[in-house]
Protein backbone atom coordinates (compact mmCIF):
# COMPACT_ATOMS: atom_id res chain seq x y z
CA UNK A 1 0.00 0.00 0.00
CA UNK A 2 0.97 3.51 -0.94
CA UNK A 3 1.47 5.40 1.86
CA UNK A 4 -0.81 8.25 0.95
CA UNK A 5 -3.40 5.40 0.75
CA UNK A 6 -2.43 4.99 4.82
CA UNK A 7 -2.70 8.81 5.60
CA UNK A 8 -6.32 9.66 4.04
CA UNK A 9 -6.89 6.10 5.87
CA UNK A 10 -5.81 8.07 8.80
CA UNK A 11 -7.52 11.11 8.25
CA UNK A 12 -10.86 9.30 7.55
CA UNK A 13 -10.12 6.95 10.87
CA UNK A 14 -10.34 10.64 13.10
CA UNK A 15 -13.37 12.36 11.24
CA UNK A 16 -14.99 9.36 11.90
CA UNK A 17 -13.75 9.61 15.70
CA UNK A 18 -14.84 13.14 16.01
CA UNK A 19 -18.66 12.28 15.01
CA UNK A 20 -18.67 9.20 17.39
CA UNK A 21 -20.41 9.53 21.22
CA UNK A 22 -19.33 5.79 22.00
CA UNK A 23 -15.75 6.24 23.70
CA UNK A 24 -14.45 2.57 23.56
CA UNK A 25 -15.36 3.34 19.76
CA UNK A 26 -13.80 6.58 19.32
CA UNK A 27 -10.32 5.42 21.35
CA UNK A 28 -10.63 2.25 18.65
CA UNK A 29 -10.60 4.61 15.88
CA UNK A 30 -8.05 7.09 17.07
CA UNK A 31 -5.62 4.33 17.78
CA UNK A 32 -6.74 2.68 14.05
CA UNK A 33 -5.34 6.27 13.12
CA UNK A 34 -2.17 6.39 14.74
CA UNK A 35 -1.28 2.95 13.42
CA UNK A 36 -2.44 3.79 9.96
CA UNK A 37 0.05 7.39 10.43
CA UNK A 38 2.54 4.78 12.16
CA UNK A 39 2.84 2.73 8.41
CA UNK A 40 2.54 5.84 6.46
CA UNK A 41 5.89 7.42 8.07
CA UNK A 42 7.25 3.60 7.89
CA UNK A 43 6.80 3.48 4.18
CA UNK A 44 8.10 7.04 3.55
CA UNK A 45 11.25 6.76 5.27
CA UNK A 46 12.54 3.38 3.48
CA UNK A 47 14.07 4.86 0.50
CA UNK A 48 16.09 7.30 2.66
CA UNK A 49 16.86 4.12 4.86
CA UNK A 50 17.96 2.76 2.00
CA UNK A 51 19.90 5.65 0.20
CA UNK A 52 21.85 6.05 3.99
CA UNK A 53 22.95 1.81 3.24
CA UNK A 54 24.50 2.75 -0.02
CA UNK A 55 26.46 6.22 1.48
CA UNK A 56 26.83 3.75 4.49
CA UNK A 57 28.97 1.09 2.14
CA UNK A 58 30.59 3.87 -0.14
CA UNK A 59 33.77 2.93 1.79
CA UNK A 60 33.72 -0.68 0.07
CA UNK A 61 36.23 -0.91 -2.43
CA UNK A 62 33.87 -2.27 -5.47
CA UNK A 63 31.73 1.04 -4.98
CA UNK A 64 35.05 2.79 -5.21
CA UNK A 65 36.56 1.32 -8.77
CA UNK A 66 32.83 1.37 -9.65
CA UNK A 67 32.88 4.95 -9.49
CA UNK A 68 36.18 5.77 -10.94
Amino acid sequence: MKSSFKQEQAKLCRRLAISLTDQVEKSRLLRLAEKYEAKADADDKKPISRLKALCKNWNDTTLRRFWR
